[in-house]
Order: C-alpha cells, then structure tokens, then sequence
C-alpha cells in the first residue's frame, strides 16, 4: 500500500461572544444532574459530565439552540473558507473533566467536520491532541485556549489527555457536514484549461 500527503486544514476562530456566554453555560450545567459517562468496563475513558445521553433531538436543549445563533456568523466563515456553500450542525453536546478525567483516541462518524468550543480550559496541557496519519505522531502544538472554536475533520483521531489539575475543564462539541462547493476563483482558469479542454 502507498501512501500520499494530502494536506488538509483545521480552523480556529475566537467567539467574540464568550464572556457573555460561558456564566450562562455554567449556570445551565449547575443547574441539572451530573452525568458522567465512562464508556464501559474495558475503556480508559472516562468524562465526569456530560449530556451525550440526553436524547437524540439535541435541538431540545435550550444552550443548543443558544449556542448555535451565536455562532452562525462563525461557521459562514468557515463555510467561506472551505468553499462551501454552507455547514449543516448536526448533534451538539458539552463534556466537562474534573481531575483525573480523560477521553481516549476516537474520532467521530457520520459528519466530515468537528468542532471543539472550549468554555473552560484552565491548563494549556489539557487541550485536544490530534493524530498526524502521514507523520505518525501526536500533534500537540496547535495554540488554543478558552474561547476558541477549533475546527477539524471529522476523521482525524483526536482525544483529550487527562486533566491532572484541580479546576475543571468543559467544552462544547459538535459535527458538521459541508453542503455543495462554490467555485475557487484562485484556481478556476487554470483548472478549466488543464482539465476540462479537450486535446488538440
């Protein structure tokens, strides 16, 4: 088997809108039971709130639809950027780590883009790590911190390592599908006439 670089992208925004919306976030989460998720007997895994589990109509939640007026201007960037006509949010949830907690290797099916919006991230060494396929590391030196929305594809494995502080990290995570291409201006000459022209 050969293997190619193909070099994708991930996008990082800062959310203009954070220090208004993170005491709300806070206060929706304080505000209902402790869910923690430890993904069975056999796993490492274990994240100490979550609401993965609350339904599969994840618009139901009155921080989901929240959160996503707040970011639509962000994602028509991003839509922009990828040359997308639009994304489409599908499930939406937040996990939160308190000491010790942790979730393993994984990425996620079913959607070619996940989001990552950091509400609390107390320690620079509790950000999300990334898998480099072609280089065959771990990717640990993209700079993030609370309040930013980062933005990968869905395939890359990615995990959270474990959070060795005494404060408490949450996110919020989504996925998202690109709908329909727009056209590359940069380039679309040149890919017309090598591609599309018919020899002489």
């Amino acid at each position: 088997m050969r293997e190619v670089s193909l070099h994708s992208i991930g996008l990082i925004q800062r959310i203009q809108e954070h220090d208004d919306f993170k005491p709300y976030m806070l206060n929706y989460i304080d505000n209902r039971p402790i869910q923690p998720n430890d993904y069975g007997s056999e796993s490492q895994d274990y994240v100490s709130n979550t609401d993965w589990y609350d339904g599969l109509n994840h618009k139901d939640r009155e921080y989901v639809n929240e959160l996503r007026i707040i970011l639509e201007p962000y994602l028509r960037k991003i839509a922009d950027r990828l040359y997308l006509k639009d994304m489409v949010m599908g499930n939406m949830w937040f996990q939160q780590y308190y000491h010790n907690s942790k979730h393993q290797w994984h990425n996620h099916g079913n959607s070619n883009w996940s989001a990552v919006y950091y509400v609390q991230m107390p320690d620079d060494k509790i950000k999300t790590l990334l898998w480099d396929y072609h280089g065959d590391k771990i990717v640990d030196d993209i700079e993030l911190q609370e309040g930013d929305l980062f933005v990968f594809p869905s395939n890359v494995l990615h995990c959270s390592p474990p959070n060795f502080t005494n404060k408490v990290k949450t996110i919020i995570s989504f996925n998202m599908n690109g709908n329909g291409a727009t056209n590359i201006k940069s380039w679309r000459d040149e890919y017309t006439k090598k591609y599309w022209t018919p020899p002489n």
